[in-house]
């Protein structure tokens, strides 16, 4: 058993400990999709259609890769924010309190004054659309006709089918473990 002060740096360092694992990993999962964009986008793949399907899918596996690993590390951080969060609302009085969560958002559209805007669900949107991104790209190299609307809404539903496939399979065939309260 962790006493009352021991319990909450434990809290903290371990917070700490995902959101820098989280920062780690999207550093190393952009880099990923910045180096197989430019690999995509270089002249010497002109007229390489096998080699532009295959950067394109695993240009697609590392975005829902991408996407499922800040899925999980803001899980997983958020979870140890929700003890801390409780541990201090007993411990201690609301100016001591070093996390206190808010619903206050600030002037999200004011480009000068602060705003309470999640910068882990903001990398995990990008990573949403990098998927999307992705996905219509590898379609669109098997696409002859590609001014059709139809066609590109076709392939956007597809990707889409594809995305929620991936996601409940992962789901269900990759759960985290459990998550230990630290008493």
């Amino acid at each position: 058993m962790l006493d009352d002060k021991e319990r909450h740096r434990y809290l903290i360092e371990n917070h700490r400990f995902f959101f820098n694992q989280f920062n780690v990993w999207v550093v190393f999962l952009i880099a990923i999709n910045g180096g197989l964009l430019l690999a995509y986008a270089s002249d010497g793949l002109k007229d390489l259609v096998f080699e532009k399907v295959l950067i394109t899918v695993l240009g697609y596996l590392a975005s829902l890769v991408f996407h499922c690993s800040c899925k999980g590390l803001r899980r997983y951080a958020s979870h140890f924010i929700d003890l801390l969060d409780k541990h201090e609302e007993k411990r201690f009085h609301p100016e001591d309190r070093i996390y206190t969560p808010t619903n206050v958002r600030g002037n999200i559209y004011n480009p000068t004054m602060p705003a309470n805007i999640s910068p882990m669900r903001v990398v995990m949107l990008f990573s949403f659309l990098l998927t999307y991104a992705w996905g219509i790209l590898f379609i669109s190299n098997f696409c002859v006709d590609k001014k059709s609307w139809i066609l590109w809404v076709t392939v956007i539903l597809a990707i889409t089918i594809i995305n929620i496939t991936f996601l409940l399979l992962a789901a269900r065939f990759l759960p985290g473990g459990p998550i230990k309260d630290a008493e």
